[in-house]
């Protein structure tokens, strides 16, 4: 008996029709029967020659442009002095916010080369003051100078307790006294 699509028994569901029973027998016959196909070599000859003429290449282009790329950062300045002088983040015109025509990477890049050619930066905003309040809770803070101050008077203690029994029985002989004298 042939397996066919028209042999197939077919049911009310849509799932079980004509075309969904060819697609199952298709399905069917590929596990049974896989096809076969032949890889190709491994590409790694071609890629290490590619890569050597890539670096050869790359070494020719380094030769012929010096030993070091030089960003030109005076070229740049110049061309771009008046939009740094604009802001950092852009600038208000007729009541619209324009933003620079220099990007933040870009504008910090130039920043860098500049600075590091030892010239100076004057396009940078002028920074507030410092915060010169401390955080935090100021028991904290104070509670090793309070320990501190703890233990000096700790040390002046003795005495301290001298001079007071010294003023209560002075204060206690002149009671004494003043009775007796209005008696």
């Amino acid at each position: 008996m042939t397996i066919s699509p028209k042999t197939l028994p077919l049911r009310s569901h849509p799932h079980n029709s004509r075309a969904f029973a060819t697609a199952g027998l298709l399905l069917l016959l590929f596990i049974r029967f896989p096809t076969r196909h032949r890889r190709p070599p491994a590409p790694s000859s071609r890629i290490q020659t590619s890569a050597k003429m890539a670096g050869n290449s790359i070494k020719s282009v380094v030769k012929s442009i010096g030993t070091e790329f030089q960003y030109p950062w005076r070229e740049k300045l110049t061309k771009y002095k008046d939009e740094l002088s604009k802001g950092v983040w852009g600038y208000w015109q007729l009541g619209a916010w324009k933003p620079l025509g220099i990007s933040a990477r870009r504008r910090a890049r130039l920043r860098k080369e500049v600075l590091l050619a030892g010239q100076d930066w004057p396009f940078d905003p002028e920074r507030k003051e410092m915060r010169t309040k401390r955080k935090g809770h100021k028991c904290d803070r104070i509670s090793a100078e309070k320990r501190a101050n703890t233990e000096e008077l700790m040390k002046k203690m003795p005495q301290m307790l001298a001079d007071y029994r010294k003023k209560k029985w002075e204060k206690k002989m002149n009671e004494e006294d003043a009775a007796a004298k209005k008696v």
